[in-house]
């Protein structure tokens, strides 16, 4: 074989989550470093699930395509020393590959040789005995071999035999594996995956040769069982504002184990440590956390429940204008009406089964009894301490912006108490935009008070365009645009305005959109806050609750500075 095609890559890949998957419990059972937590199998199959996902029902025009997928699969499920470690590789490996359709022996060699120096980079303190021995042979063997051997298929079988050579060789590198009578977990599972990108080119299922010791002792477990630091934490970061070594520098006090590896706006952490809040305290300053998970290994390496469950649910009322993507991802439930204890009392049950703590996030007490009920209900729920209420102070695409915000507080493991009083300011701050065309309805329904109806009404006969804004659960008067043709540029006038200090400062603007049948509006308003490099992070319609109040063409939209990661 003299080049390698994404047809192949893709291949390679599939093969090798298939030969893990399969084999992961024999990779598990050697595991003894750093920690005898007996997952080393199980990381590794979940990163290499990860990457399946991304690829497995797509097709590749070019390297660079299937290069990036591979490395979002790769960067989203990496768990672990050796998955993050395998991730390094891959990134390594795959940085260099471009547009051209085929790569051949000398590339080959060269983007793994660049695989096993990321791999070794993305360890705060690299040992001897441990993947990376595996990984560095086959990179040596790579670099030798292509001098006189052109044949892909030649090379990796010859590879295969110095990383087996390599891998029996960390039992006596490292005096822990020698007393267990075992070799590395980890580089026996990148041997499996070497293993399997051969056989996915070759078409031969060989049969390997058995280097898998049997499981360490009972003795031998309790020889090794002490752990100097008992937690795992595992973290997705996305547009990181440090640098590998950066946020390595800032970790290493913390704890062992140290692992970090970056692509694209993407990085992932893992650390083992004693001091959770502390450690964890750092990755959340180091970006935006897509995912964070806490992991006792000493739990684990008993052979009991290990991960940390911080786990909050959220409920919240049908006026939070949530899309169905939003409520789905995160598992969140929408009580249609709280006027039924049953119903309610229903529907927390449902999420205390799934969740240690329950948030539910209503509507203002401003407008409806929601809070009230809420409050009362949870007095009749068998364990009614694990559930909080909240009252957002605010209705549709300001409740909505404030659940966002509580999403990205839970993702970050924060503690339920910490959460709420960062919600109580957060939903003071929130500010909110409404246009309605036809005043005279929402003057008859008492929706909005009717002072500033009158007010708005005034300024809407000579021509303005009237916004009328949500303080702290309580409507008042925002300004009148001449200037405006439509109610998206009254919109946008009034948060460009409002928000001119701090983009200055460098902040960031977070914005919901709702609309009452005006979907034309509403893009419009999204197209125009890309000037001022606003996120809009949804657009839905005004939820039904408040179809008597609020007419057609009517257009809201609440905004709030980013602060932290959410």
């Amino acid at each position: 074989m003299d080049y390698l095609t994404p047809k192949e890559l893709k291949k390679m890949m599939l093969l090798s989550y298939e030969r893990v998957e399969r084999d992961k419990e024999e990779i598990n059972k050697i595991n003894v470093f750093p920690v005898p937590d007996q997952d080393t199998g199980t990381n590794l199959a979940k990163t290499l699930a990860g990457i399946r996902s991304e690829i497995q029902n797509k097709n590749f025009n070019s390297l660079n395509d299937i290069s990036n997928a591979i490395l979002t699969g790769a960067m989203t499920t990496a768990q672990g020393n050796a998955g993050i470690i395998y991730t390094g590789f891959l990134a390594g490996f795959f940085s260099s590959l471009g547009k051209e359709n085929s790569v051949g022996p000398q590339q080959l060699a060269e983007y793994f040789r660049k695989g096993y120096q990321r791999a070794r980079d993305s360890i705060q303190s690299p040992k001897k005995g441990t993947i990376l021995d595996v990984i560095e042979a086959t990179a040596q063997s790579f670099e030798q071999g292509v001098s006189t051997e052109k044949d892909i298929i030649i090379l990796f079988q010859t590879a295969i035999q110095e990383a087996k050579k390599a891998l029996v060789e960390t039992q006596n590198q490292m005096e822990l594996l020698k007393k267990a009578n075992v070799v590395d977990a980890g580089g026996m599972g990148f041997l499996i995956i070497l293993e399997s990108y051969l056989d996915a080119l070759d078409g031969v299922q060989e049969e390997k040769v058995k280097i898998i010791m049997d499981r360490p002792s009972e003795e031998v477990r309790r020889f090794i069982q002490t752990i100097s630091n008992r937690y795992e934490i595992v973290a997705l970061i996305e547009n990181p504002k440090m640098t590998e070594k950066v946020i390595k520098e800032k970790l290493s006090r913390f704890g062992n184990s140290l692992d970090v590896v970056s692509f694209g706006n993407r990085m992932k952490v893992h650390i083992h440590t004693d001091t959770i809040e502390e450690a964890k305290e750092i990755i959340r300053s180091a970006g935006e956390i897509k995912e964070m998970r806490v992991e006792d290994m000493a739990r684990e390496s008993a052979g009991e429940e290990s991960l940390r469950n911080f786990s909050i649910g959220i409920i919240t009322d049908n006026s939070s204008n949530l899309t169905d993507k939003i409520i789905e991802r995160y598992y969140i439930k929408v009580i249609s009406s709280l006027s039924d204890p049953d119903d309610f009392i229903s529907v927390c049950n449902q999420q205390l089964e799934k969740f240690k703590r329950l948030l539910i996030i209503v509507s203002s007490s401003k407008f409806n009894l929601n809070y009230q009920k809420a409050m009362e209900f949870r007095l009749k729920l068998v364990d009614p301490y694990r559930v909080y209420v909240f009252d957002s102070l605010n209705i549709s695409s300001g409740q909505g912006l404030l659940i966002l915000k509580a999403i990205g507080l839970i993702k970050e493991q924060r503690e339920i108490r910490e959460i709420i009083k960062i919600l109580d300011k957060k939903a003071r701050e929130i500010q909110t935009y409404l246009f309605l065309p036809l005043l005279a309805k929402v003057e008859q329904d008492n929706f909005i008070r009717s002072p500033i109806i009158k007010w708005a009404k005034r300024w809407q006969s000579i021509g303005f365009k009237p916004l009328v804004g949500l303080r702290r659960g309580q409507w008042v008067r925002i300004s009148s645009c001449f200037r405006a043709q439509d109610a998206s540029e009254a919109i946008f006038i009034e948060i460009k305005k409002q928000t001119k200090k701090s983009r200055q400062n460098g902040q960031k603007i977070r914005v919901v959109i709702a609309h009452k049948n005006n979907i034309e509006q509403a893009e419009s308003l999204k197209k125009r806050l890309k000037e001022i490099k606003a996120e809009v992070s949804f657009i839905n319609s005004i939820a039904s609750v408040f179809d008597q109040s609020i007419v057609s063409g009517s257009l809201i939209a609440s905004w709030d500075i980013i602060d932290g990661n959410y």
